[in-house]
């Protein structure tokens, strides 16, 4: 299959209502049906493969020069498979995601979609590409996603509009079926978003981004402005939209690459600043750091026993996934006190932090496999345990520092937002 197999789809068609219960909200909402096919085998071949992607801006400074956001940065997404980002602000986590979607340029590198190469295409057929549906995003702020003169039937009914699929009753079926994935009384579609609740207002930009039944869901920080009760509904609702239960005629194979009604198993990405709302859902972590990848494999083994420092420091910071194994903060920081070392251009991006850094980390590593299914970009992946102080050693933390966080992340189990969040 190749890029323009995604492009011309027909409307979806609806599946049975759940049954309104009233209030605008549908039986059992974002809850995964009996039955379930869970995340794909590592045989499964990918439905997004991510290859060397560079991408950079203008800088400021002067004429011609370029400041390089994301450098050489590889992932794959399987069908069914939610793959969480995560580093520090400015790490290139939303860049990377933009440039997915074909909303940023790209400077170098392979984004290949169900086998065909998203960069090989000229504009016109980039704009028919992001018309198409085939990725969609869920933004961090329901209220701005949504235009707040149009009722929510025709939000959620846009995309299909713009592309010219189906007929007007085909799109309004197709609403309808949408927010009653999503858990909402298809009645809703007639409020305006300003008449909803927060939560509400998500749900419905999720039902936006799902109406046309894309491959791929890539979703911008989609609990941080939410409390956290409609954050865990919206976590188990994702959880349950990329698990559409299989047909019990289907062979596990097909199970795979469909569900419900011949519907493609759903591929995500989410960025999130919140380790522990990632944590209960996602099956692989890609963890950037001044848009680089220095570690990507499986979230439990990730986030149980991490092999790059600089990942260690995230888990350190974060007590909601921590566990009492995990090493403290204060072991894994460079000495107030100890003297920086000059280090080329080209030196692993993380060495004028890392207070495990020798010579060798001059030059940038490549990722390298530490088991299988899970790479590390660093010169002592499995030697720089050894090197951690023990706790007579690590000095007491000052006042200024006590309790820090690498920015951007969220500690003491809550998000960026500062609310709780127990889902595992």
């Amino acid at each position: 299959m190749n890029v323009a197999d995604l492009q011309d789809r027909p409307a979806p068609a609806a599946t049975p209502p759940a049954g309104p219960t009233g209030g605008g909200e549908a039986a059992s909402p974002g809850v995964a049906s009996p039955g379930v096919a869970g995340p794909p085998g590592p045989g499964v071949e990918p439905l997004l493969s991510v290859r060397g992607l560079t991408v950079s801006f203008r800088a400021r400074s002067g004429p011609g020069r370029r400041t390089a956001v994301l450098r050489d940065v590889s992932l794959t997404v399987r069908p069914g498979e939610i793959v969480g980002v995560i580093g520090e602000t400015g790490s290139g986590k939303t860049t990377l995601a933009r440039a997915i979607a074909g909303l940023t340029p790209s400077d170098a590198g392979t984004i290949e979609l169900a086998g065909g190469d998203i960069r090989q295409l000229r504009r016109r057929a980039r704009r028919d590409f992001r018309r198409g549906g085939a990725i969609r995003f869920v933004f961090q702020d329901p209220l701005r996603a949504l235009d707040p003169d149009l009722t929510i039937g025709r939000s959620v009914a846009e995309g299909l509009t713009v592309a010219g699929r189906g007929t007007r009753e085909e799109q309004r079926a197709a609403v309808a079926d949408a927010l009653r994935r999503v858990g909402l009384d298809p009645a809703i579609a007639d409020r305006l978003p300003g008449a909803i609740s927060g939560g509400q207002r998500q749900r419905a930009s999720i039902a936006r981004a799902i109406v046309d039944n894309p491959r791929l869901l890539i979703c911008d920080e989609p609990v941080s402005a939410l409390d956290g009760s409609n954050r865990n509904l919206i976590l188990r609702l994702l959880d349950a939209l990329r698990r559409p239960a299989a047909d019990s005629a289907d062979s596990a194979d097909s199970a795979d690459s469909g569900g419900a009604g011949g519907r493609a198993r759903l591929g995500m990405i989410i960025i999130s600043h919140d380790l522990s709302s990632l944590a209960g859902i996602a099956d692989r972590v890609v963890v950037l750091y001044r848009g680089r990848v220095v570690e990507d494999g499986p979230i439990a083994e990730v986030f149980g026993r991490p092999r790059h420092p600089y990942t260690a420091l995230l888990i350190a910071s974060a007590p909601s996934v921590r566990d009492e194994h995990s090493l403290s903060p204060a072991q894994l920081r460079r000495p107030a006190d100890a003297p920086a070392a000059r280090r080329p251009a080209d030196a692993c991006v993380f060495a004028h932090r890392c207070p495990f850094a020798t010579e060798d980390c001059d030059h940038q590593p490549a990722p390298a496999p530490a088991l299988p299914g899970w790479s590390v970009a660093c010169h002592h992946t499995e030697t720089w345990r050894s090197s951690l102080p023990t706790s007579a050693e690590v000095p007491t933390p000052s006042a200024s520092t006590a309790g820090t966080v690498p920015a951007g992340t969220s500690a003491a189990g809550t998000s960026s937002k500062g609310v709780k969040n127990n889902v595992r």
